[in-house]
């Protein structure tokens, strides 16, 4: 029985013993539950409060970075147009200067052609009060002539009345004829021979003096035509230096506003100017260091000639001489050896040759150029016409020519330098102790160590047509004009 109680209790015991343990399994699965949500709830709003906060931060980071990012690129942007603006007013002042320097490059090529206008207006002038004077004079003489001419006819036709009224109604026969002698008749035939040959000197002089007016009315009429010639062109050169001059005082009127960019071009000017002859002094100073090396070396040859020379006699003597007076002769020999040694050598320099030849064509050597020219600045320091305190230094002279135009050997030489400066040609030519430069060439035809001929062909001018011409003695500077015809 108590079997039977235990078999069927038994599992409600255990039921109701299970019952507690559930319930605080349940209560800790509930309590774990609870905790795993908190937990996982609280791991997500940590979450969600870092992402948040990550998206509040990246936004917040986004929003400095846009803040930064526009004031960067204002920056960048006023740095460019800062930068443009920078290279704008160089540009502008390079233009500016350009400008400046091509005005006044104008100004002194018209101030060069006005001073040459001027040169021919005065010389027309002189040639005009000459043809002038010259026409005074041919109407004196046509006055005197036309006088001489009518005394002559005058005396001509008094002769033939007294010949008449001595004569009568008588002929020449009935005159001879009437003579009361022989002798009286001989006097008679040569009165009239004499008389006729007289008369017929007096037509003849009478015919050469009218011949003589005519002439000298020709002449009249033909100076006259020259001298009117000669007006007109010279009024049309007055117009045509009217003009230029009226175009100089557009320039000068343009320049005078810009006495610092005239400055600045002409520092520029005499900056480059200064580099150039730096160059050529130095190439120079080479050229006379290395003639100096030849006269040393061609004088060590000519003592060492002279010295074989002494030797060669000095042993011909001692060979000619007795064996007795060997050391007599052989101390005369020395002392005719010492006396050749001592004598000086004397050869034929050719750069000394060409030097005096040289210098005997001063005033004679041809133009520097070809074709049609005119001097546009002179050698040394001069003052700009229509410009205060505005002064240029050549150190040769610059000579305008025409399109085309060639740069020409002056004398014969040998080309002792060609080298670029500032995009042009320089050509040195050496004419013994002498050197002429050619600067501003566009192009050469020659090249170092050359010999050249008077008038031979150095290369093209440059593309302004302008030949800038220096001459030198070694380092003295030589004013062109004086040299060249």
């Amino acid at each position: 029985m108590l079997k039977k109680i235990i078999f069927i209790y038994l599992p409600l015991i255990a039921l109701l013993a299970n019952i507690p343990c559930d319930a605080t399994a349940q209560r800790k699965r509930s309590t774990r539950s609870r905790t795993t949500y908190s937990k996982k709830r609280t791991t997500k709003k940590n979450r969600t409060t870092r992402t948040t906060s990550r998206k509040k931060s990246t936004k917040k980071d986004a929003f400095n970075s846009d803040i930064e990012t526009a004031e960067i690129n204002d920056l960048k942007s006023e740095k460019a147009k800062i930068q443009k603006e920078i290279a704008e007013k160089e540009s502008s002042l390079r233009r500016n200067q350009t400008d400046v320097n091509k005005r006044l490059k104008k100004l002194v090529i018209l101030n060069g052609e006005i001073a040459d206008r001027e040169k021919h207006i005065v010389k027309m002038q002189k040639d005009i009060d000459t043809l002038t004077s010259h026409i005074g004079i041919l109407d004196n003489d046509i006055r005197r002539l036309l006088k001489q001419l009518k005394e002559r006819k005058e005396h001509y036709a008094q002769s033939l009345r007294k010949m008449q009224i001595l004569k009568g109604n008588r002929n020449d026969l009935q005159f001879i004829f009437s003579a009361n002698s022989f002798k009286e008749m001989y006097r008679r035939i040569r009165y009239l021979k004499e008389y006729s040959a007289f008369q017929r000197i007096k037509g003849e002089e009478i015919k050469e003096k009218h011949l003589e007016v005519t002439k000298k009315k020709t002449e009249l009429v033909n100076t006259k035509s020259e001298r009117e010639v000669l007006l007109q062109q010279n009024e049309k050169e007055k117009t045509v230096l009217i003009g230029r001059k009226n175009d100089q005082q557009g320039v000068v009127k343009s320049l005078q506003a810009q006495q610092k960019e005239i400055k600045n071009a002409l520092a520029e000017q005499r900056r480059k100017s200064a580099q150039l002859n730096r160059k050529i002094e130095q190439l120079i100073a080479a050229e006379i260091e290395k003639a100096r090396k030849k006269a040393e070396e061609e004088a060590r040859k000519a003592r060492q000639r002279a010295e074989e020379e002494a030797k060669k006699r000095a042993a011909e003597l001692a060979q000619k001489a007795p064996e007795s007076s060997t050391k007599t002769n052989s101390g005369s020999a020395n002392k005719y050896k010492d006396a050749e040694i001592t004598t000086p050598f004397k050869y034929e320099d050719p750069d000394y040759k060409i030097t005096g030849n040289f210098e005997h064509n001063k005033g004679r050597l041809p133009m520097p150029i070809t074709g049609p020219y005119r001097i546009i600045s002179h050698f040394g320091q001069y003052n700009v016409a229509g410009l205060k305190n505005v002064t240029l230094d050549n150190k040769g002279i610059s000579i305008q020519g025409q399109a085309g135009a060639k740069a020409r050997a002056v004398f014969d030489g040998v080309i002792s330098a060609v080298f670029r400066f500032d995009g042009t040609i320089v050509v040195m030519v050496r004419h013994g102790g002498y050197i002429s430069v050619y600067c501003n060439l566009s192009s050469v035809n020659v090249s170092r160590d050359q010999k050249v001929s008077a008038k031979q062909i150095l290369g093209t001018v440059g593309t302004d047509h302008i030949l800038q011409f220096q001459l030198r003695k070694g380092i003295t500077k030589l004013n062109p004009e004086a040299w060249v015809r």
